[in-house]
């Protein structure tokens, strides 16, 4: 994350922790999540895995806060919306 630009930098490779509260925006959604992240994740994709085995992106990391880290979750419409970003 923020190692890039430093001989001494830190790599988060992981980190774990459970959706706290969301908010619905019309046809988007933002969770807060408890996760440990570092300063420089922002765009770094939240995964959920009911198994452990197998895991899927639900949300892209967006704010961290003093009350807690934020992403923005990925739904149908959100999902469009990269579709149609990424033929552009």
């Amino acid at each position: 994350p923020a190692d890039t630009a430093s001989n001494y930098g830190v790599t988060m490779w992981h980190s774990f922790g459970n959706i706290v509260d969301f908010a619905s925006f019309g046809n988007y959604v933002r969770y807060k999540h408890n996760a440990d992240v570092f300063q420089g994740q922002s765009g770094s994709p939240n995964f959920y895995s009911p198994d452990g085995i197998n895991f899927y992106i639900v949300g892209i990391q967006s704010t961290e806060r003093y009350d807690g880290n934020y992403s923005a979750g990925i739904n149908p419409a959100s999902f469009a919306d990269i579709q149609t970003w990424s033929a552009q």
